[in-house]
């Protein structure tokens, strides 16, 4: 994404630069909440100033920060809402320049399917009488939280396929 980025840049296409350097930090910011900024990979204990401000490891995400409240918004922003505002580009006087940045069809579904499948957690909460306590939910619905996570990665990484240009003759379009 960020060489996606620069090369929209460079050839003054600065509208959709703008929109994918925003998806691709979000993918930086999102890689870095999932291995707790290093702290998971590398093994080094949470500074105690952390510990005592924020919570246990090094992510914000776990802390009081609002991080998945904003992830939802930009996720909708990005993969619903200006998809569906590009629909009525010309009553709506968007900016051709701003094509290149406009998710696809199988990013957007796989970013549907992520949203929808974290609510199978509520449903399950709504129908059971046990609740979270019997295997099933530790085995399966525990984490489906994560399951999310890997969806939304994937739909980042066809996101980041759909804008390099020899995987632009290979993916469909739709």
């Amino acid at each position: 994404l960020s060489y996606s980025t620069w090369q929209l840049w460079q050839g003054g296409n600065w509208l959709a630069a703008v929109v994918v350097g925003a998806v691709s930090a979000a993918t930086l910011v999102f890689a870095g909440e999932e291995i707790g900024w290093g702290q998971i990979l590398l093994g080094w204990e949470t500074p105690s100033w952390w510990k005592e401000n924020f919570g246990g490891s090094t992510d914000l995400h776990g802390a009081q920060f609002p991080v998945p409240h904003l992830a939802a918004v930009f996720l909708l922003v990005i993969f619903f809402l200006l998809p569906l505002a590009w629909k009525f580009q010309s009553p709506l006087r968007l900016p051709v320049a701003l094509e290149p940045a406009i998710a696809e069809g199988p990013v957007i579904f796989t970013i549907a399917i992520a949203a929808i499948y974290r609510e199978l957690k509520g449903v399950y909460f709504w129908l059971s009488p046990f609740g979270d306590q019997n295997h099933f939910y530790k085995d399966y619905f525990w984490g489906l939280n994560e399951h999310k996570e890997m969806l939304i990665a994937i739909a980042m990484l066809m996101y980041a396929l759909y804008r390099l240009p020899i995987f632009k003759q290979i993916l469909p379009r739709s």
